[in-house]
This record gives structure tokens, sequence and C-alpha cells, in this order.
């Protein structure tokens, strides 16, 4: 049986270059903050872009999760959500996976978590970015015990990190593309009609709490696909014609809607079993 996913992506796909934390790094953190659509989720695989190792050599490192911190808003937690294995990385996109481990973010205090490569003292893997800034990129000291966005450097390191995560939710699939639209918006789903599932695509021009849900035509509510604080871009739902809590629906018409601070937008889709 598929996997039934989102992947949380900032990044271009193409990098122009590597950042790293040069020796001794020993327990020194690059993490990118990400931001899932709701915290019921869990988290399956990690993907990192490597585009060498500084040393000439095969440097490798430790994937690390951290949820956001409960003092500080959108700051990593002190302590990790997961530690991984050693991983000696290829050169392009290494995916991990880490479905067999029980990482939700139902207990957390955040929708994002911050996904990251710790240093063992002696490589230094390059991590692929751009020399643009998204307000996602953090490193930790060890020496420190402290984190420190990027962005807040002296002097600002401008970056944008090539690190990715898949997590699952249970009413569909999720994917988040780099264009940002001018307004918000709310496309006819495709296929239209379906079985067994359809892709929802919706764009919003600023980070916002929004919310997209399925409803019957008596205006009873179905399926929460998104509720959360979402990050600016193209957002594609594939929903599997299931309810919030799993169970198939019946055929017939229903009407989805993307509800915002500032808007309110609907569309009709047909179920056919």
């Amino acid at each position: 049986m598929p996997v039934i996913g989102t992947v949380l992506s900032y990044d271009s796909g193409s990098p122009t270059g590597g950042v790293y934390e040069p020796r001794p790094n020993d327990g020194w953190v690059i993490a990118n903050r990400l931001t899932a659509p709701s915290r019921s989720v869990k988290i399956l695989a990690l993907s990192y872009y490597i585009t060498g190792d500084q040393t000439g050599g095969g440097g490798s490192f430790v994937p690390v999760i951290y949820s956001s911190s409960t003092v500080r808003a959108g700051v990593p937690a002190q302590g990790p959500m997961y530690v991984g294995s050693s991983y000696t990385p290829r050169i392009g996109w290494n995916d991990i996976d880490v479905s067999s481990f029980d990482l939700s973010l139902s207990n957390t205090s955040s929708e994002d978590f911050f996904v990251g490569v710790r240093y063992n003292g002696t490589t230094e893997p390059l991590i692929g970015y751009v020399g643009t800034s998204n307000g996602r990129a953090w490193e930790y000291d060890p020496t420190r015990a402290e984190w420190t966005a990027f962005d807040a450097m002296q002097p600002p390191f401008a970056t944008t990190l090539f690190i990715r995560a898949t997590i699952t939710t249970p009413t569909g699939i999720a994917q988040l593309e780099s264009s940002i639209p001018k307004n918000f918006e709310l496309s006819q789903n495709y296929p239209n009609p379906f079985n067994p599932s359809t892709v929802i695509q919706f764009g919003v021009p600023r980070e916002v709490a929004a919310s997209l849900k399925v409803y019957n035509i008596n205006g009873e509510e179905i399926a929460t696909l998104v509720k959360g604080t979402l990050s600016p871009g193209v957002h594609k739902i594939e929903w599997n014609g299931k309810t919030s809590a799993g169970s198939a629906v019946a055929s017939g018409v229903y009407v989805y809607r993307l509800q915002t601070e500032s808007a309110l937008l609907s569309r009709k889709l047909i179920l056919l079993r």
C-alpha cells in the first residue's frame, strides 16, 4: 500500500553551492525550519541535497530533528526529538526513511519542526544552498548551547537550505511548490469526477492561518485537509475520499472550502464509487 504523505520543500531544486561547519565541528548542527499543514502528522522521511565534502573525502553526518521551542516561537528546541545513525551521503539528493520511528508532531507546541545534520568533528559534508534567505536556516553551537538564525549572524548569511521532509496525514498527499501567487487561489480539483482520489490546488500569497475542509451538500464537515499556519506558495493536496477519521465516504457531490482571515473560497467536487 503506498504511503500517504506530504513533501515539504522550500528550495528551487537547483543549489548554487554548499554550506558546512568547519572543523572542529563536533556537535555543531545546520538545520532547516519546516512547517507542516497541522500537528496531526507523522514524519516519514528526511531529504538532504549534498554537494560534496569540504575535506575532499566521503564525509558523514548524523540526521537530527528538533521540535519548536516552547519558550521562543520559531526557534529550535534545545534537545532533539530524533537522532539518527551516522550516514555517509552521495552527491545529490539523499532520502533517509524514518517511518519506523514514532515521530509525531501531535505533542509538540507548533507546526514548525527543524530537520538538520549534526557534524562529527572531523568531516565537513556540504549542504546544498542558494545565497538568498527564506528565513528558515539555523545553526547550533554546542560550545554555547545556543541556536542562531543564519539571518542573525554577524554579518548575516543569506541562505536557503536544500533540506526537506515527508510527512503523513490521515486525509491525503500535499506538496508545497516554490512559486508564490499574488492572491488567494483555489483551483478546480482534478480529476473531477474522481475515484479513488483527486488533487486540490490552492495558493496563499503570504504566511497565514488557513483551513481547507470538505463538506457534504448538507453543510456537514467531512474532512479537514489542512489546518494551521501555511507558508506562502502553491499547495497541492490529494484527497483520498475519506473522512478525517479514515472512513471512506459515499458517492456524491461535496464542497471543498479554503478559509483564512481575509478569504473564503469554495468549489464543488464529485466522487463516483
